[in-house]
């Protein structure tokens, strides 16, 4: 077992920042299952902390990249109101493919959520969607709230960054482009294709307005209760049991 460094206490620390993440490309991670998962979907770890009572026997970890904390140490390292008593560094993964042009697209229009988020990823991963296309002023991908609501699939899914309008323009000249709005045809009566853009607004305002004209097809959930409305994460799962099974 190692012990932490100040220097690297202070990199690990800094990582809860987003313009470190992106200067180190590397993100926290914390909580035994989650790390496990990241490790098993093939996510690159570069260390792991522990406190002294922690077991990771059960872990296949390099023990070189193994280091022991105090509870007051791990603490102080922890995004959460609980330290689970194990945290990891990962490295961020880029993915360096174009955009699938033959399979499902999630695309997700300023979703500021992190919890949200992270429900998305969850919910891409479960339908076989492998790759999430973002705008500009979503909430950041490694955030620990968006890490932590994900549970792993953040290993799994490939991650664009793009001019969302832009690239809507170009996409629905190849594919349908379906988008939750209010005004949209009810979902259980819509023939869903092979493949397309599933296209999920913001919680507060919904799709953009600049946006609607690329949408080939609106997607309405109809309401029997009396709920006001649903979050993002939850009508794009009901959205993708249609399309996706």
């Amino acid at each position: 077992m190692n012990n932490l460094s100040k220097t690297v206490i202070k990199h690990i620390k800094s990582l809860k920042i987003k313009k470190y993440r992106e200067i180190e490309k590397q993100f926290i991670a914390e909580g035994k299952k989650i790390i496990d998962d990241l490790i098993q979907s093939g996510a690159k770890l570069d260390k792991l902390v522990i406190t002294n009572t922690f077991d990771i026997s059960t872990m296949s970890v390099d023990k070189d990249k193994v280091f022991m904390v105090s509870e007051a140490e791990m603490s102080n390292l922890s995004s959460l109101k609980n330290a689970p008593g194990i945290l990891a560094v990962f490295h961020i993964y880029s993915a360096t493919k174009d955009i699938p042009k033959d399979d499902w697209i999630l695309a997700l229009d300023r979703i500021n959520d992190p919890g949200n988020l992270g429900t998305l990823i969850r919910i891409a991963d479960w339908f076989g969607i492998n790759d999430i296309v973002l705008s500009e002023g979503s909430v950041d991908v490694y955030n620990s709230k968006v890490i932590q609501a994900s549970m792993g699939s953040i290993a799994r899914v490939n991650f664009h960054f793009v001019d969302l309008k832009n690239w809507l323009e170009q996409e629905a000249t190849r594919r349908e482009i379906y988008g939750g709005l209010l005004d949209g045809q009810d979902v259980r009566k819509i023939h869903f294709q092979k493949k397309g853009v599933l296209l999920i607004g913001s919680e507060a305002h919904g799709i953009s307005e600049d946006l609607l004209p690329f949408i080939t097809q609106g997607v309405f959930i109809p309401r029997i209760g009396n709920a006001e409305s649903l979050n993002a994460s939850v009508a794009a799962g009901i959205i993708a049991a249609f399309a996706c099974l």
